[in-house]
């Protein structure tokens, strides 16, 4: 199985199109847009490329009015090594059940309280109270 920011035979073929057509591919002259089947593959696959950052769309609705290759796709079809992405975190560290979220909204009441006192000069104690009226405050406003 093909890594995820590898070019598959597919891909290959619709970024050599497109290299060969100049680097971009505009309508022909007469319709208002790129027919679905002009790469010879799937329409998903033109998907998957351009969220891939090989090749950039111009869409409007659902009409393709322009695909044209980026300085990745470029560099793929001459043979570079592409970058490889960072994934993004697949959890929450704190979870997002009602309960986590108490719990994260308590811990940021009290970092609140807590840098209020320093800042302040004020006991630790009027600064949770500072904090619980101005989060009542806060939901009171939200709610109008």
């Amino acid at each position: 199985m093909p890594r995820k920011n590898s070019l598959t035979p597919t891909a290959r073929k619709v970024l050599a199109q497109l290299a060969d057509a100049g680097g971009a591919v505009e309508p022909p002259s007469g319709q208002y847009r790129i027919p679905a089947g002009r790469f010879g593959v799937a329409p998903s696959t033109v998907v998957r490329l351009e969220r891939s950052g090989w090749l950039k769309r111009t869409v409007v609705g659902r009409n393709t009015l322009r695909v044209e290759l980026t300085a990745k796709g470029r560099a793929a079809l001459n043979g570079a090594e592409p970058e490889r992405e960072e994934a993004p975190p697949r959890r929450r560290p704190w979870g997002s059940s009602p309960a986590a979220r108490a719990r994260r909204s308590l811990d940021a009441a009290d970092r609140m309280a807590r840098a209020y006192a320093a800042l302040a000069g004020v006991s630790e104690e009027q600064a949770r109270r500072a904090v619980e009226f101005f989060e009542v405050a806060r939901g009171l406003i939200d709610a109008e």
